[in-house]
Order: C-alpha cells, then sequence, then structure tokens
C-alpha cells in the first residue's frame, strides 16, 4: 500500500516536474527531457527510487512517447543514451537507469553539480535499434 501511494506521488511529482520539462518530436515520436536538483523530491520517494536527495545533486529525467492509435502520447521503452558536460568540457558520469511505473517509462540518472554550474546534455533515444532522434539542451543549476 506504501509502495503504491508513493508510486503515485513520484509519478505526480514527475509529472509536474515535466511541466517544465521540454520536448522535441521526430514524427511520431516525442522525446520529454528535465533537469532539476534532486532535494526538490520528497524524501521517501527519493528513497523509494533510489535517489540521494542532496542540494549539489541533480536528476536527468527523459520519456520517450508515441502517438498511439487514438493518437494520444503513449510511453514507450526505448534504448535511451545521454552525455554530459559542463562549460569547461569536464565530462558528467550520466547513467541512466529505466523506471516502470503504473504504466509509465522513465529514464533517471542523477549527477553532482556546483553552484551556478551550466550543464550541456545530449540525449539520443532508439527504439529496436532504429534511431529515434537526439536533443540537445543546457541547464544552469542553483544551489542556494
Amino acid at each position: 500500500m506504501i509502495a503504491r501511494v508513493l508510486s503515485v506521488v513520484f509519478i505526480f511529482l514527475i509529472s509536474t516536474v515535466a511541466s517544465w520539462a521540454d520536448e522535441k518530436q521526430f514524427g511520431d515520436y516525442t522525446i520529454h527531457y528535465s533537469a532539476f536538483k534532486s532535494d526538490f523530491l520528497d524524501a521517501a520517494m527519493a528513497r523509494a527510487y533510489g535517489i540521494t536527495r542532496s542540494k549539489n545533486r541533480a536528476v536527468l529525467n527523459i520519456t520517450i512517447t508515441k502517438k498511439g492509435k487514438d493518437g494520444l502520447p503513449q510511453p514507450i521503452e526505448a534504448q535511451v543514451k545521454a552525455r554530459a558536460n559542463n562549460v569547461y568540457q569536464q565530462a558528467k558520469t550520466i547513467q541512466l537507469r529505466e523506471v516502470k511505473d503504473a504504466g509509465s517509462v522513465y529514464y533517471i540518472a542523477e549527477f553532482p553539480v556546483a553552484n551556478e554550474e551550466v550543464v550541456n546534455f545530449e540525449v539520443s533515444a532508439a527504439k529496436d535499434g532504429k534511431a529515434i532522434g537526439s536533443v540537445r539542451f543546457q541547464h544552469q543549476f542553483f544551489l542556494n
């Protein structure tokens, strides 16, 4: 029961973050992406999903959707890769892991950040070995 409640809360918060997220469409597919500080998450939720809450840690959240027969986007499993570096070209280790929950599929990674650090991301996705597309975006993190 507690796991189910946490699941619903996680989906709600990720959906809230997703409203801040950006997206890029590739035909019937869309790559949704966002980055945020991990201390945004509730402690119980972070614990349930193995995310370390800290003001100097961030989360990269990726979701891939495909237009369904009804025209509505449906989350799908995909092969997702991400790379990141700061403006000094220092690489960030980004190890995405798949999270399936209540019909949704997320690819998340956490990584350290410094105050006012600008991080450049490159995310690519494929389905069944066929490229969907890639996005590049930048996010600045403020730790205060």
